[in-house]
């Protein structure tokens, strides 16, 4: 999915800063990363997508457990690969986990959702990604869904929405917080990246599975962007 980003950035301003607009807000304003502050938001209806695949993922579990009761008779291969893969990395470090599960799905072609599903918007499940691969944030689900599978708590990690002002795109990515430090993994890099590596994404809006944040950047003077 190409994301255009200038509504959503509208969007996230109106739910934080226009009067009578609050009531969308869940808590106070809390300092966050690259360089912005958050706003919990009350609201996770507007994500209709994010709460559609994550139903898909749920009628899809049955599968992920048959392969990981019966290796020898998992199909197709690329999810024997995965599950044998999230069973290596149980009980290993959070940041070999990373490495691993980010190095795994970025082995595949970032493609377009019209070219890997033949629709302009589509969230991909696991299977489907392994399947057909896809655009930023189904890579960011599978990475999501293979983090939660390996006991990572939810309140540890989010899809995020960034603004790439190298490229003037928009684009999901996964954020995951070592403590208190926040690590990225991005579809298109081959490492885990911390806040120095990639100065040049704006964060937008960030999301588990129950929980929404809205983003924005505080400038030098203390103003708000």
């Amino acid at each position: 999915m190409k994301v255009y980003w200038w509504p959503l950035v509208v969007l996230s301003v109106c739910l934080v800063i226009i009067p009578g607009q609050r009531q969308g807000i869940a808590g106070p304003a809390q300092s966050s990363f690259l360089g912005t502050v958050e706003f919990e938001v009350a609201d996770l209806g507007i994500l209709e997508q994010w709460q559609d695949v994550l139903a898909r993922i749920e009628a899809e579990r049955p599968a992920y457990r048959d392969c990981e009761a019966r290796f020898a008779d998992c199909a197709p291969a690329t999810l024997l690969a995965w599950r044998v893969l999230i069973g290596r990395l149980r009980d290993k470090p959070l940041r070999q986990q990373l490495e691993e599960i980010n190095q795994f799905a970025n082995a595949r072609a970032v493609k377009s959702d019209m070219e890997a599903f033949g629709k302009n918007d589509h969230w991909a499940t696991p299977l489907e990604f392994l399947e057909h691969s896809g655009d930023g944030e189904d890579f960011a689900i599978m990475k999501y869904v293979s983090l939660r599978d390996l006991g990572v708590p939810k309140e540890q990690v989010r899809l995020l929405l960034v603004h790439d002002t190298l490229i003037n795109e928009g684009e999901f990515v996964l954020v995951v917080f070592e403590g208190d430090r926040p690590l990225f993994l991005g579809a298109h890099w081959g490492f885990v990246a911390e806040q120095q590596h990639i100065p040049y994404h704006i964060p937008y809006y960030s999301m588990s599975e129950d929980q929404r944040w809205t983003h924005y950047r505080v400038l030098e003077d203390g103003k708000k962007e």
